[in-house]
């Protein structure tokens, strides 16, 4: 078992609208392609805001109109290619012609969800104020652990027979989803390389129209993601059509298998939600294509959410369906941690009594619950096979540098690995 420290941050760039050019999109089948987007191509209009709101649309239908306030960001990442961020307010309208039936209907999109917690649509039938009022055709969609896992309607990569390669990780990556009737297979959910069929979406609904980023019928589930290309179908398609445009798709954006997998857990500073930019959490930080810190190969998975403790983390750790109880990559299985900002307030008077907030005593209090969470007979996360990153939480606050204070002193004091019964990691980023 191995523990270390450390980690790093990079900020994204902006842009305006592509002049257009040499950039080509994946090469897909044509049959019942009503919508095809490709940021970086050409004829997309963008405001002054860099927002676009006329998206030129590759496929058989009419172009995708996003608001003067609510379209997309235009944007450009660290390797120069052109990409489409929501923030989850944004969205795209699509012709209000377009006929769709939530059991004929397949989508493939590249981007990266660059927010691991709230539910994410990233396409659903319907107009603005009607429609789909189940879960969206395509989106990332919440377990019993708020775990979020590729998802088409009701059928979700936590039911898969290999989930861990259906987290909604924030790196770039393509996926896949092809619903059809029972009596053509069901739902397939595809996720770079890994793909599952499971029984048909019991719901029913058929419309015109849809959006990208939103669900139509009550502007709910907006999406945290960025797009690099999305195409979306009104067929029936089949599985080996369904996997030829995913590969397709990952070689045009030369997509890695993922190998390893950072499974980043906390509070909010790691969510992403508060004081720090979501689209500059921890996870996107170590995810932007082209970025300093990018890590090639690897799934990078935030499970932190808003509001957690070390007691939230350890039922979060023993949850059957939960990341850190399936199955390891073949290569490296990373977790990180920091932990503590809320254990240290009064939201952790009653786990922790009689110690009080922020004081020595709470800091050592907390870090004995960190040590029962990473070093538990069978559960804890050294047992389970991971490559443990413990760092000390930032005084957001200070009411709470007494309490960090001792825990970094307690944490980087060789006793801690004693009593974690682990060894210094060797592996670096």
């Amino acid at each position: 078992m191995s523990m270390g420290m450390g980690m790093g941050m990079r900020m994204g760039r902006r842009r305006r609208a592509s002049s257009g050019g040499g950039p080509q999109p994946s090469v897909l089948s044509q049959t019942g392609l009503v919508g095809h987007w490709f940021p970086m191509g050409e004829g997309h209009t963008v405001n002054g805001s860099d927002r676009v709101t006329n998206a030129n649309n590759l496929g058989s239908e009419g172009a995708a109109v996003g608001g003067a306030t609510t379209g997309p960001l235009q944007l450009t990442d660290a390797a120069g290619n052109t990409f489409w961020r929501l923030t989850g307010s944004e969205y795209l309208t699509l012709p209000g012609d377009i006929s769709f039936d939530i059991k004929s209907v397949a989508v493939f999109f590249v981007g990266r969800f660059y927010r691991g917690n709230p539910v994410a649509t990233v396409f659903d039938i319907g107009s603005s104020g009607a429609g789909n009022t189940n879960r969206p055709v395509m989106g990332s969609d919440k377990g019993s652990t708020n775990d979020h896992y590729l998802a088409c309607g009701v059928r979700r990569g936590i039911d898969a027979t290999n989930p861990e390669y259906f987290l909604s990780g924030s790196q770039l990556q393509v996926c896949g989803v092809a619903s059809r009737a029972a009596a053509n297979n069901g739902v397939r959910l595809i996720s770079n390389t890994e793909s599952d069929n499971q029984g048909e979406t019991y719901v029913t609904f058929s419309g015109t129209g849809g959006m990208i980023g939103m669900q139509p019928h009550g502007g709910t589930n907006g999406g945290y993601f960025d797009c690099y290309e999305i195409a979306v179908y009104n067929i029936e398609m089949a599985d080996a059509v369904a996997d030829a445009n995913v590969a397709a798709m990952k070689s045009r954006w030369s997509i890695p298998d993922f190998t390893n997998r950072l499974i980043i857990e906390g509070n909010s500073i790691e969510d992403g939600v508060g004081d720090v930019v979501d689209h500059e959490n921890p996870g996107a930080s170590l995810s932007e294509p082209g970025g300093a810190n990018e890590l090639p190969g690897w799934l990078v998975y935030t499970a932190a959410i808003s509001g957690s403790r070390v007691s939230t983390l350890t039922t979060r750790r023993d949850a059957a369906s939960g990341p850190l109880s399936s199955s390891h990559f073949s290569g490296r299985n990373v977790m990180s941690v920091m932990i503590g900002r809320n254990d240290a307030g009064s939201a952790g008077d009653t786990e922790y009594s009689p110690t009080s907030s922020g004081t020595t005593a709470r800091g050592s209090a907390i870090v004995d619950a960190l040590i029962d969470y990473l070093n538990t007979t069978t559960t804890g996360v050294l047992q389970r096979g991971w490559e443990v990153y413990a760092m000390t939480p930032i005084a957001s606050s200070i009411a709470f540098e007494d309490a960090f204070a001792q825990m970094r002193t307690e944490m980087e004091a060789a006793q801690f690995l004693i009593d974690c019964d682990a060894e210094p990691t060797t592996g670096t980023f």
